[in-house]
């Protein structure tokens, strides 16, 4: 069996990615953002769920050989840098071409978990979030081209509705850095689909 080194967080536009991350650090993980140049979002904090930078920098940074992997995603870039991807995060936000540039050495320490929502719970909560109507269209659009044939994921959770125990159950006991830690819940756990048995 393989060591786990990291937990990486994948799903389209307001799949729960970030409620995962919180629940995750709630328990005392470690998440250090990754970088972008797209502005921020309203109520979003620079450092907390992303760290944002210009475009200008963001090349700077690539010709300082500072990148682990970079993607561009709806004309905005996004990235990992070595050192967060080696020694400064447990928890990574990735999309299916962030984990295709995972090396093979660093894909089998690393826990790759998908969040599968339905997109009309998808779009209702980005229309929560006050984003207009063509906006939605053009996420949830560039999701399914961008998410077409994914496979390369341990584990899936397709209820939106899942629970801190749901998440707490899908991370490997064999993880030497995650803290002892017990949550009770009554929830089913049929939502959840494993590809590798970690138990």
């Amino acid at each position: 069996m393989n060591e786990i080194h990291r937990i990486i967080l994948v799903g389209k536009g307001a799949a729960g990615k970030d409620h995962a991350r919180e629940i995750l650090t709630g328990m005392g993980l470690t998440y250090d953002p990754s970088y972008t140049t797209r502005p921020p979002r309203e109520n979003e904090k620079d450092g907390l769920d992303y760290n944002f930078i210009t475009e200008e920098d963001f090349k700077g940074m690539d010709l300082l050989n500072e990148w682990y992997e970079t993607v561009r995603f709806n004309n905005w870039l996004y990235g990992t840098t070595n050192v967060q991807f080696y020694a400064g995060s447990d928890i990574f936000i990735m999309t299916p071409h962030g984990v295709s540039l995972i090396k093979p050495e660093d894909r089998v320490k690393s826990l790759v978990v998908y969040f599968d929502i339905d997109a009309t719970i998808r779009g209702n909560r980005m229309s929560e979030r006050k984003g207009n109507a063509d906006s939605i269209h053009r996420r949830l659009s560039a999701d399914e081209k961008d998410f077409k044939d994914f496979t390369d994921f341990d584990t899936r959770v397709t209820n939106p509705s899942y629970t801190s125990s749901d998440i707490y159950d899908l991370i490997p006991e064999e993880w030497l850095g995650f803290p002892n830690a017990s949550y009770n819940d009554s929830s089913p756990n049929d939502h959840v689909d494993s590809h590798h048995n970690y138990n």
